[in-house]
């Protein structure tokens, strides 16, 4: 009989990207509760042209240039979990409506929805490539 063994770098993985989407959004929160809205500093935190995603891509982008990739999964994974976190901000870069949305609570919901997903789809991948590996 098959026992279901669950990678457990597949778990890190995941595990640090919801670490550094909910460490991003509440940083993010945090700035609107520590300045007034009206405020200078607030408006130019708001108005930023360099958004935290493009942070994310450029750390996913140092690890896989990176040829010694020292923390093997954690620095994608952070790279990963910051750009999630700012989804609807990152269609919206790309021509969709969707900037209105951001900091709504509900974009981040489904932005978590939508990372389990995916993380239920890399478990099965890895399950049947073990299943696929036992039978031959």
């Amino acid at each position: 009989m098959f026992k279901l063994k669950i990678n457990k770098s597949i778990v890190k993985f995941f595990r640090s990207v919801f670490i550094a989407m909910i460490l991003t959004r509440i940083w993010v929160i945090s700035l609107t509760v520590i300045f007034d809205k009206e405020s200078k500093i607030y408006q130019r935190i708001l108005n930023d042209s360099l958004h935290h995603y493009q942070i994310g891509l450029l750390l996913i982008l140092y690890y896989l240039l990176n040829k010694k990739r020292r923390m093997v999964y954690r620095l994608p994974a952070i790279g990963l979990g910051i750009i999630f976190e700012e989804f609807a901000v990152v269609l919206g870069d790309l021509g969709f409506n969707t900037t209105r949305y951001y900091l709504k609570g509900y974009d981040f919901l489904i932005t978590g929805i939508f990372v389990i997903l995916f993380y239920i789809f890399i478990l099965r991948l890895h399950i049947l490539k073990r299943l696929v590996k036992s039978s031959v």
